[in-house]
């Protein structure tokens, strides 16, 4: 993550700057189909089937969510764009037209402001940033939810209207306010109206309330979740799926024979699948000879939910996050998938078509990973006979400098983000240098998947991914450039330079700030939210900026008056302007906080953090896993002190769900982490809250820069050491072991190293400027 600080050694002043992708981005990714494809719902032009996994036509690493309907697929970009591909009868791709489609269109409403999009059988449903939620389609029994019953090719209000609706799935949609809505067929009572009269507008649920958290429409029958963390069933029951130990159907919900309060998410088809707290997978409803349940034995069907034969309490879940994020766990109409915490990508069940993934049409009645593999799989979708799932992959590297002035990274290398002339997918485990050689390099970053450095005659060179015009060189082509190159601005006089998602920013000698690439939520400050492909002002202008942060979203800079400056994408009170909704600031703004002692700010996932000149440490934004440090997990719009106080905090650097802190009383230099702990990245066993001590009694830390879910750091004795996750080579230490619970040296070794950026996509260097 963006991290920028200062420290004194031998009477030079040095400053660092390190950029970590923010967690937004980690929920990009590559999008895989496979499956039944004679629609060409699997997007990768052809009407072939695939029983291992394909990347779709478009290709790209920039996916978000995915959905997968009976024979078409719908998914959702970072750039917000919605794209539909595979049968077009009915007008359920929303193109304004009937025909089918092998590789993904646009839809008529086009716009890159979709949140959510849920494709059923022969129509899909989707919801904007703004709250509105719009359906297109097969109109038959009023599922489209706009008081008549024609179909619609291109997207269209719901009748009940509103900007409040927060998840949607088939033709039952949960409000911001907690409530549940639904509408269309209803001849089993599968709308929990308490009747079997069909609905063409959305309707309240016979139980009401405004406690509905997370809902899965099934085969003629509806699951939900409350934010109590009961488990609610209702509509046909004639294979035990509703799981009340009965195989009566019911026309209102009501709880599994099961019980309890610890359910967290559920996905429904004929067989229904879901997920405690405790990491648990149950599943009940239709097995016969199929093995969908996930058990050895195949029974006719299962009235109460019971465990897969895989067992264990490492099945991932995303309940707690936001809607597009549901997607861990997913039921086909014969087949189950699921991913585990660890990242792997499980299927069992009716393998036909290749719907499990796994080079074979043969069923499955336990647990198999895919063909493809990996430990990186973020989503899940299935439908009766086709599969999507993404990864995160692409944006695992790390890069530093020596002394010496030589750059050297390691780690993925999918886009030519490594610089050494090569964009091929393979990883590197062993610090190289890149293509351009040399030993002038003073300062480097790293965005998504481009990189951008400074040279110590102020020349800016970027390399890497462009899609958005990231790399500022008057393209915006798909292509990617393994070797630096010149932005379009060139000049001589680029003083430091910070890479987000999608986006750069860089300031110059003569003050002045500058940014370039995605600019749909405002991430570029120039009072619009389009993009730019070579290096623009922002609205604010002024010569006299510092030191900027660039996320995946948004963007955070301090100027020379020591005021802290924020824009961009603002959900969970990341700017920390006392706002947490999901509305955009294009032009900015100071933080709630105020204040002319800001010294250093870094950006994290959800969340950032400051130094002030003080040596007060500050946070803000999402607070899930605690990594905002003050003690609580609750989100915090506006700036607050950690728990661990103090005045002697010296430079911080913000990961995923997890934040890294120097403190230097002038005797020692400790290292301390606090938040999540996933992949044993806080260097520790245990997770915290509040601020822990790393590395023991270590008094002798320089430098920290966090990674994605892995760590590096630099000490006095110009040593270098990483720990954390290390599946692409990102540790650096010749292995792609995929953890390192605790620090270890680089297989380069040395004893002058610098300063370092670790991350998904992560550069960090030093470079000399005086004149700070």
């Amino acid at each position: 993550m963006p991290t920028f600080y200062n420290f004194t050694e031998n009477g030079v002043v040095y400053n660092f700057d390190d950029v970590f992708v923010p967690a937004d981005l980690f929920r990009d990714g590559n999008l895989f189909t496979w499956g039944y494809g004679t629609s060409g719902q699997l997007g990768n032009a052809s009407t072939t089937n695939r029983s291992t996994p394909v990347t779709t036509s478009s290709g790209g690493a920039n996916w978000k969510q995915v959905s997968v309907g009976q024979n078409h697929t719908a998914a959702i970009k970072t750039d917000g764009t919605l794209w539909t591909w595979g049968a077009g009868d009915s007008g359920r791709l929303g193109n304004a037209t009937i025909t089918n489609t092998s590789t993904p269109v646009t839809t008529f409403a086009g716009g890159t402001n979709w949140k959510q999009v849920s494709a059923s059988s022969d129509y899909t449903a989707a919801i904007k940033t703004d709250g509105t939620l719009w359906t297109w389609g097969l109109g038959a029994g009023g599922r489209l939810g706009n008081a008549v019953t024609t179909n619609a090719s291109t997207p269209v209000t719901t009748f009940a209207g509103g900007t409040n609706w927060k998840q949607v799935s088939g033709t039952l949609a949960i409000k911001t306010d907690g409530t549940l809505w639904t509408w269309g067929y209803n001849s089993t009572g599968q709308l929990g109206t308490n009747d079997a009269i069909n609905k063409s507008t959305p309707v309240t649920t016979f139980a009401g309330g405004t406690n509905w958290k997370q809902v899965s429409f099934g085969s003629n029958h509806t699951i939900a979740i409350k934010t109590d963390g009961t488990l609610w069933t209702w509509g046909s029951n004639s294979d035990g799926r509703l799981g009340t130990n009965v195989t009566t159907s019911s026309l209102t919900p009501v709880t599994t024979f099961a019980g309890g309060t610890n359910w967290k998410q559920v996905s429904a088809a004929s067989a229904v699948a879901a997920i405690k707290t405790d990491g648990t997978l149950w599943t009940w409803g239709y097995g016969i000879s199929i093995g969908q349940l996930g058990r050895l034995s195949a029974f006719s069907y299962r009235l109460t939910p019971v465990t897969t034969f895989a067992g264990g309490t490492n099945w991932a879940d995303t309940a707690t996050a936001e809607p597009e994020d549901l997607y861990t766990l997913s039921c086909g109409q014969q087949y189950t998938a699921a991913i585990k915490t660890d990242g792997t990508l499980w299927t069992w069940g009716y393998g036909s078509y290749g719907r499990l993934g796994n080079a074979s049409t043969t069923r499955a009645s336990t647990p198999v990973t895919t063909f493809a593999g990996g430990t990186n799989w973020k989503q899940v979708n299935c439908s009766s006979s086709t599969t999507s799932a993404f990864k995160i992959d692409g944006r695992l590297y790390t890069a530093a400098i020596k002394t010496d002035g030589t750059l050297w990274t390691w780690g993925f290398g999918g886009n030519g983000q490594l610089g050494n002339a090569t964009a091929g997918y393979s990883s590197i485990s062993t610090p190289v240098t890149t293509f351009a050689g040399g030993t002038n390099w003073k300062q480097v970053s790293t965005g998504n998947q481009h990189t951008a450095a400074i040279k110590t005659n102020g020349t800016l060179w970027t390399w890497g991914r462009n899609n958005s015009g990231q790399l500022g060189n008057a393209t915006a082509g798909y292509s990617s450039i393994s070797t630096p190159v010149t932005t379009f601005a060139g000049g001589t006089n680029w003083k430091q330079v910070s890479g987000g998602a999608s986006h750069t920013a860089a300031i110059k000698t003569d003050g002045t700030l500058w940014t370039w690439g995605f600019g749909g939520n405002g991430q570029l400050g120039n009072a619009s939210t389009t993009n730019a492909s070579t290096p623009v002002t922002t609205f604010a202008g002024g010569t006299n900026w510092k030191q900027v942060s660039s996320g995946s979203l948004y963007t955070a800079a301090i100027k020379t008056d020591g005021t802290l400056w924020t824009w961009g994408y603002g959900s969970y009170g990341r700017l920390g302007n006392a706002t947490a909704g999901y509305s955009s600031i294009s032009t900015p703004v100071t933080t709630f906080a105020g204040g002319t002692n800001w010294k250093q700010v870094n950006v994290g996932f959800r969340h950032m953090a400051a130094v002030k000149t003080d040596g007060t440490l500050w946070t803000w934004g999402y607070n899930s896993s605690g990594q905002l440090g003050n003690a609580a997990t609750t989100n915090v719009s506006t700036p607050v002190t950690t728990f661990a106080g103090g005045t002697n905090w010296k430079q911080v650097s913000c990961g995923r769900d997890f934040t890294a802190v120097l403190r230097d009383d002038g005797v020692n230099k400790q290292l301390f982490l606090f938040g999540s702990n996933v992949d044993t990245t806080l260097g520790f066993q245990n997770t915290d809250i509040i601020p822990d001590q790393v590395g023991g009694n270590s008094t002798n830390w320089k430098q920290v820069n966090v990674g994605f879910r892995h760590m590096a750091a630099v000490k006095t004795d110009g040593t270098l050491w990483t720990w954390g996750r290390g599946s692409y080579g990102q540790i650096g230490n010749n292995a792609a072991a995929f953890s390192n619970p605790t620090p270890v040296t680089t297989f380069a070794g040395g004893t002058n190293w610098k300063q370092v950026g670790a991350g998904n996509h992560t550069v960090a260097l030093t470079y000399q400027d005086p004149g700070i």
